[in-house]
C-alpha cells in the first residue's frame, strides 16, 4: 500500500549490492522546495541507468519503483511551462491507511521535513483513494504556500464535506470527515 513499489523491484532492490546516496544538507525551509526539485532531477537521472532499482526517500520512508519516479519528475517539468504550479508530493509525501474498529485512518509522514505539520484522519467512512488525493491535495497546496493549515481551521473537502483541524503535538487532525 504505502510504497510506490512492485514485487518484481522489490526483489530487484534486494539483490543489489551497491547504492547511490544523494543527500540535501540546506536547513534553509525557504530553499527547501528548490533544493527538492534539484535532488528529483538528478535523482532521476540515476533511475534512467539501466541497473537502477529504485529510490528510497528516508524522511517519508517511501520505496519508489523507477519508472513511476521518472514520470513525476516529467510532471514536475512540464508543470514549469505552466500558470499552476505543481510539486511531485508522492515523492516526499508518503500518505498511510489503517484500520481501528473497522473505521480508517489515513496520515502523512514527511511533511515535518519541511516544518509543517502532518496530517491525519481518524475514524472515518470515507475510501482510502478519496483520503489518498485529499491528504495529497492538502499537502501540495501547503508545500506550495497556496495554504497554510493550523488548529481550529475548516477545510472544506467540496459539498457537505467539511473538516476541522485540531492540533496535536506536531500532527494536525482532521476531524468530522
Amino acid at each position: 500500500g504505502q510504497n510506490m513499489l512492485h514485487e518484481k523491484t522489490a526483489r530487484a532492490m534486494e539483490n543489489h549490492q551497491s547504492f547511490l546516496i544523494i543527500n540535501t544538507l540546506n536547513k534553509d525551509m525557504s530553499k527547501r522546495l528548490e533544493d527538492c526539485i534539484l535532488f528529483n532531477r538528478l535523482a532521476a537521472a540515476a533511475m534512467k541507468l539501466e541497473n537502477a532499482a529504485g529510490v528510497y526517500m528516508g524522511g517519508a520512508k517511501l520505496l519508489i519503483a523507477p519508472e513511476l519516479y521518472v514520470n513525476q519528475v516529467e510532471l514536475l517539468k512540464l508543470s514549469a511551462k505552466e500558470a499552476t504550479p505543481y510539486f511531485p508530493t508522492e515523492l516526499w509525501i508518503r500518505v498511510g491507511y489503517a484500520l481501528n474498529q473497522g473505521k480508517k485512518q489515513a496520515f502523512t509522514d514527511g511533511m515535518n521535513d519541511f516544518g509543517y505539520y502532518d496530517l491525519r484522519v481518524y475514524h472515518t467512512n470515507k475510501d482510502p483513494k478519496t483520503l489518498y488525493q485529499w491528504l495529497h491535495w492538502m499537502s501540495m497546496q501547503e508545500l506550495l504556500g497556496e495554504a497554510f493549515y493550523q488548529n481550529g481551521d475548516t477545510v472544506n473537502f467540496g459539498g457537505d464535506k467539511t473538516g476541522t483541524l485540531k492540533q496535536q503535538d506536531d500532527i494536525l487532525n482532521i476531524v468530522g470527515i
